[in-house]
């Protein structure tokens, strides 16, 4: 059942299917946004967010843009992550270790 647009309407889905559900909330979709305690309650297993990372990261992009187009650089106003420790949250310390192991010998030339 895609996108049911009420609580009642999840409710019945959860009652007429016999098998574990999943609640797929999406912000500015059409199903009602439910915390976690109240998609069990109707029957759900599990409830997944697929869209708030990319949607929180283009309203991060925007203000940050906006902050750089206003002020000529960067200001406080912005919430940065630190840059090395986000090389190591995105693995790049395996990646440069890597490299190392197998680099041609004549990869330098």
């Amino acid at each position: 059942m895609e996108s049911p647009e009420s609580e009642e309407e999840m409710q019945r889905v959860c009652e007429a299917i016999d098998a574990p559900l999943l609640a797929n909330m999406v912000n500015g979709g059409r199903t009602p946004l439910l915390p976690a305690d109240r998609l069990q309650a109707l029957g759900y297993a599990i409830g997944i967010h697929p869209a708030v990372g990319f949607l929180s990261m283009g309203a991060a992009l925007k203000k940050a843009y906006a902050d750089l187009l206003a002020n000529g650089e960067t200001t406080d106003a912005i919430d940065l992550h630190d840059f090395s420790k986000f090389n190591e949250l995105l693995g790049f310390p395996e990646v440069w270790e890597f490299e190392k192991r197998y680099a041609r010998p004549d990869a330098a030339e």
